[in-house]
């Protein structure tokens, strides 16, 4: 008898490789996931913009990336003593003008950059309901603490979502042409206009999902949130919010994603890795002793091994020191 319906994680047609880059963009999961990949070596640059929780902020931060849209104006707000923009993360705000357009201007040239090189976009969609200053209309990424009645909230409609990440996979075949992209929606909770509403957005989300990868041969889709809802589906995988993954559903998760989308060499190599990681937390019982020294070398040629593929310089200074040491 069966009391949880698994998903499967056979391979993907989209395979991650040691070498590929990857820009992953999108909600605070799109940090977890992009952030494990960094962990795991595999070069791939996680939400240079901060997080961003909604289709179309994402879709505007990419086109200025690529030279497609003006680039956000700055304004000072007194109740932050901060300047800022509408359209990206509080990381970003700075205490002046000069302060935040270079801050600003460093981080979509380093967007610009990641994408140039990169083999595969991740983008992760928290939310479809966003907040619209009632004074322009425009989609704000934060409300960086502004009145409520500054905003109007709304559910983006599913035509306005397709169009605009239509447009921005013309504009991702025109210059960056092979790119791939993989789709993922938040497991995180949307809960503060209530779970109605979060179950609303959440579908609305699956189903841009589902009709851009349905339609496009470069688009996949990931279930993170399957995953979360239908297969783990109990309180005892959320954290003490009851909002966000806990470390167990994560790791998880992970393990499926890398069983899916990772390819069987990267798989391997991911695999010794993680045993020279463990072996560099290692706490020796009798530093200096012989039987450490040839821990500590055997650990030596294990990062020798990786290094043409990985970059092990600071571990190889590492052990390289305790010997000497």
């Amino acid at each position: 008898m069966k009391f949880r319906t698994e998903l499967p994680s056979g391979l993907s047609p989209l395979q991650l490789s040691y070498g590929q880059g990857i820009v992953a963009m999108g909600s605070c999961f799109a940090d977890r996931i992009g952030t494990r990949l960094s962990e795991a070596r595999l070069v791939c640059t996680v939400n240079p913009l901060g997080i961003v929780y909604n289709p179309l902020s994402l879709a505007y931060l990419l086109r200025v990336a690529l030279g497609d849209a003006a680039m956000p104006t700055g304004t000072y707000a007194p109740h932050l003593e901060a300047w800022h923009s509408f359209a990206l993360h509080s990381r970003l705000n700075a205490p002046d003008q000069t302060s935040w357009q270079r801050g600003v201007e460093a981080s979509f040239a380093r967007l610009g950059r990641a994408l140039t090189g990169a083999q595969v976009l991740m983008l992760t969609f928290g939310t479809a309901l966003v907040y619209r200053r009632h004074d322009t209309g425009e989609v704000v990424n934060n409300c960086h603490r502004y009145p409520a009645a500054f905003f109007r909230q709304d559910l983006l409609p599913l035509p306005e979502m397709l169009s605009t990440m239509y447009a921005l996979v013309r504009l991702l075949r025109a210059q960056r042409p092979g790119l791939q992209l993989l789709l993922t929606v938040s497991p995180v909770r949307h809960i503060k206009e209530g779970l109605p509403l979060n179950s609303v957005s959440k579908a609305s989300l699956r189903l841009l999902c589902h009709q851009l990868a349905s339609s496009l041969e470069e688009v996949h889709y990931y279930p993170a949130y399957e995953l979360m809802v239908d297969d783990l589906r109990d309180y005892r995988f959320y954290g003490r919010d009851l909002i966000h993954p806990s470390e167990m559903a994560e790791q998880y998760i992970w393990e499926h994603f890398c069983a899916t989308h990772l390819s069987p060499e990267a798989r391997d190599m991911l695999s010794r890795w993680e045993q020279v990681q463990r072996d560099l937390a290692h706490r020796p019982r009798q530093p200096g002793s012989q039987a450490h020294r040839r821990f500590l070398e055997k650990l030596r040629d294990k990062l020798q091994a990786l290094s043409p593929q990985l970059d092990c310089a600071a571990e190889l200074a590492q052990v390289e020191a305790a010997l000497a040491g």
